[in-house]
């Protein structure tokens, strides 16, 4: 009998000192966890930027901003030249808890770049759009401001996508989307002259820019700028009727980026 109740007080301390090495174990799960998701977070706070911004980026009177405005509310507001940015949110249509914040950036050409280098490592894409009716007259000017969005590291590094978004293609004078890219790359080839002259005298000292962009000993394509993806389309948005507007490609665009 004795010898029956000392083989039970063994298997007892036995189940004892087990169930006392779970709890200990589950205790030092319990505080790896909480130092696992403590370093995740100090790692986000300290260098990881949310990247949940499209950026509307063109000249003065391209027809960004009512672009702008179509998307985020559907509707026509007569619109000006301005010195603050434009915001507002673009939804999915089947899970409204995923959205994107969308930025006009102001066409000023003192101002634009500025924004631009504000929101440079939040950008999840950018739609660069191009007057369709006068891109000839202001061709040095859209081809220069391409070149510096396309020369920015980071945005190289995080592989931004860019939508090159040809406006006022209801306009009987606007040139097609194939005629401008053509343009904006010849004109951004003649600025690689340019500006690689300029470094080699020293004139650009930036950290935060390409010394060249493209391939060298190669005439400009923007399908050189690989990672970043330069997509373009033909668009408008003017017509006070939505009939009448046609920006579904750039919806579709965004879209893609939820």
């Amino acid at each position: 009998m004795a010898e029956n109740s000392n083989h039970s007080s063994l298997v007892t301390l036995l189940f004892d000192k087990v169930a006392e090495n779970l709890s200990d174990i589950g205790l030092y799960i319990a505080i790896l966890a909480v130092i696992i998701t403590t370093a995740i977070w100090l790692y986000r706070s300290l260098t990881g930027v949310k990247r949940d911004v499209v950026a509307f980026v063109g000249l003065s009177n391209s027809g960004k901003t009512l672009m702008f405005y179509r998307i985020t509310s559907d509707e026509y507001v007569d619109t000006y030249t301005s010195v603050k940015e434009n915001t507002g949110k673009f939804k999915d249509k089947n899970d409204s808890t995923r959205s994107l914040h969308l930025i006009d950036i102001p066409g000023n050409d003192k101002l634009r770049l500025n924004y631009i280098r504000n929101q440079v490592s939040s950008l999840k894409g950018i739609i660069f759009v191009v007057d369709s009716l006068n891109i000839q007259r202001e061709l040095r000017d859209v081809a220069s401001l391409l070149y510096d969005i396309l020369a920015y590291k980071i945005i190289n590094k995080n592989k931004v996508p860019l939508l090159i978004a040809c406006n006022k293609q209801d306009g009987s004078t606007a040139k097609s989307q194939k005629v401008i890219l053509k343009m904006l790359e010849q004109e951004i080839d003649k600025l690689r002259v340019t500006r690689t002259a300029a470094l080699k005298d020293g004139n650009n000292t930036s950290q935060d820019t390409l010394d060249f962009i493209g391939k060298k000993g190669k005439d400009f394509e923007f399908s050189h700028v690989l990672p970043v993806r330069v997509t373009a389309t033909e668009c408008h948005a003017k017509g006070e009727d939505q009939l009448d507007v046609d920006l579904t490609d750039v919806r579709e665009w965004i879209a893609k980026l939820l």
